[in-house]
């Protein structure tokens, strides 16, 4: 379930403390909202896909591009954390991604440095 919440929406929400079946939910896009709408749950984890792992499962993972609101009735926490790899690595489809699914590689191997320096200077404006 965790793949295919990656896979179709590129988000992961964790309930409690565990990681079962059950507490694994992701949610859908309405028919006039472009954006996901992920409620908050009280003890709840919000994990989203980011780009280099969409690089590395070869567009199979989808990052997206997300935003926390906030609400004058309701407190909410949000701390973002950042797992990258080094700066030094070289990211690309893995090659077992293309070898199961026989897919042909989305993205050039390229250093990861590289790409940050690339990414996180512009400012943000959607996934164009």
């Amino acid at each position: 379930m965790v793949c295919d919440a990656a896979e179709e929406w590129g988000l992961i929400r964790l309930v409690n403390n565990g990681i079962s079946t059950e507490e694994i939910f992701w949610v859908r896009k309405s028919e006039s909202d472009p954006w996901i709408h992920v409620a908050p749950i009280n003890g709840a984890l919000v994990i989203n896909v980011g780009d280099a792992l969409e690089i590395m499962s070869n567009g199979n993972y989808q990052s997206i591009e997300h935003f926390v609101t906030v609400s004058k009735n309701h407190n909410r926490i949000s701390m973002p954390f950042f797992a990258s790899p080094i700066s030094c690595a070289i990211i690309g489809p893995f090659e077992e991604v293309l070898e199961s699914t026989g897919e042909e590689p989305l993205y050039k191997e390229c250093l990861y440095s590289e790409y940050a320096t690339h990414f996180y200077p512009k400012a943000h404006r959607g996934k164009d």
